[in-house]
């Protein structure tokens, strides 16, 4: 399968909501609760991220919502997620069940990148937060041209 590179991030964002959306219909999962998204995470390092995983998790949620699922904000929730300042959203594996709950949320969209040479791949998933299974996942490449660049700045 030949998969396209990339080049604008909003573009590529909206392509993994846009295949979310197709999945779970197709899959007739039900979300009775809401979806929680939480910052991409450079996948060297799991406590850390950067503009370009937390805008793209952004701009997931804010399609996902379009296409009419329910998506809770975490930041308005600080409380009860793990937030490091200025870094992003952070679900702590051990934690996902616990803030499932109290956010009442059935899935939570998590994804890594890797910044390499001349791209940057990223890998998007939706996580059942009753078993951690994963529903569905979509991954792709990011070209790294002056935007990339500038958003993998911390």
């Amino acid at each position: 399968m030949q998969q396209t590179v990339f080049m604008d991030v909003l573009e590529a964002s909206y392509a993994a909501a846009d295949f979310f959306t197709k999945e779970l219909s197709q899959k007739s999962i039900r979300i009775t609760g809401g979806i929680l998204t939480a910052s991409l995470v450079n996948v060297n390092n799991l406590e850390e991220s950067c503009p370009l995983g937390r805008i793209i998790s952004e701009q997931i949620s804010s399609r996902m919502a379009q296409n009419g699922y329910k998506l809770i904000d975490m930041k308005l929730r600080a409380n009860s997620i793990y937030i490091k300042e200025e870094k992003g959203e952070f679900l702590l594996s051990r934690k996902i069940q616990e803030i499932s709950k109290t956010q009442n949320s059935d899935y939570v969209i998590v994804g890594t990148y890797a910044v390499a040479e001349k791209s940057v791949y990223i890998s998007t998933r939706i996580v059942d937060t009753n078993d951690n299974s994963i529903i569905t996942g979509y991954d792709y490449q990011l070209g790294r041209n002056y935007q990339t660049e500038s958003l993998l700045k911390n």
